[in-house]
């Protein structure tokens, strides 16, 4: 999807683009990239960067009364673990962050995303958006990488990370 935008912003056709995701109201179901990043109602504006290959994100709207996001905009850049942050802070060394590593360590190296998701709620005792969230903090931090393996996302352990 994010392909498509960049397309749209490097060509000039448009200034921005908004991205839009959430589960629906009933949450009996989901609709848009729920199932994939276990994001809440998320309103999210991509804008290119003038004079570099870099994006701006902005979240624009979280429906989620935990979220620290809304409102906050970060500059993000297409490396080959796909979009991180391009001026990162210091890296989230979250004790989610740190057991997502751990768990990897222990599977040999590598997990399926959804494998570890679940081995993440399991030990924490949380829900689904926060385990995304420590694995996301995780890649923030660069200990993992995501990596496609066919239609799903297999988790490698960074090269700095397996010591």
């Amino acid at each position: 999807m994010f392909d498509v935008c960049d397309r749209l912003l490097d060509e000039g056709l448009i200034l921005a683009a908004v991205v839009v995701h959430h589960a629906n109201v009933t949450g009996l179901r989901t609709a848009g990239s729920w199932v994939f990043e276990g994001w809440p109602s998320t309103i999210l504006r991509l804008e290119k960067v003038e004079g570099t290959a870099h994006r701006k994100i902005t979240f624009e709207k979280i429906r989620a009364p935990s979220s620290s996001l809304d409102g906050k905009a970060f500059r993000i850049a297409l490396g080959e673990a796909g979009y991180l942050m391009a001026d990162p802070d210091e890296p989230a060394h979250t004790a989610g962050a740190i057991l997502a590593v751990q768990i990897v360590r222990d599977a040999g190296g590598q997990i399926h995303r959804k494998t570890l998701l679940g081995r993440l709620m399991e030990r924490t005792q949380c829900k689904q958006r926060a385990a995304a969230k420590y694995l996301g903090d995780a890649v923030q931090a660069h200990y993992l990488m995501p990596v496609r393996d066919g239609m799903e996302v297999l988790f490698q352990l960074v090269p700095e990370a397996q010591s």
